[in-house]
């Protein structure tokens, strides 16, 4: 069973997002920030943490995605 590349948890108006492999794609991310861009514009949060602490590598499409974000 494919493990999900990412968790999203909501911590009051806080939505963390956690990168569940080593190593982090553009493509990973994209969906990742589509949902975080879609629960904000519902109103859902109005932050956003993105916890790396699992990732070990990220290619700087992945890093732009974060930083557009």
């Amino acid at each position: 069973m494919n493990q999900p590349a990412y968790q999203i948890q909501q911590d009051c108006r806080v939505l963390v997002a956690r990168p569940n492999r080593a190593e982090c794609t553009g493509s990973d991310i994209a969906e990742l920030v589509l949902e975080l861009r879609e629960r904000i514009d519902q109103g859902d949060a109005d932050s956003v943490v993105i916890e790396l602490s699992n990732v070990q590598h990220m290619d700087s499409c992945c890093l732009g995605r974060v930083i557009v974000l």
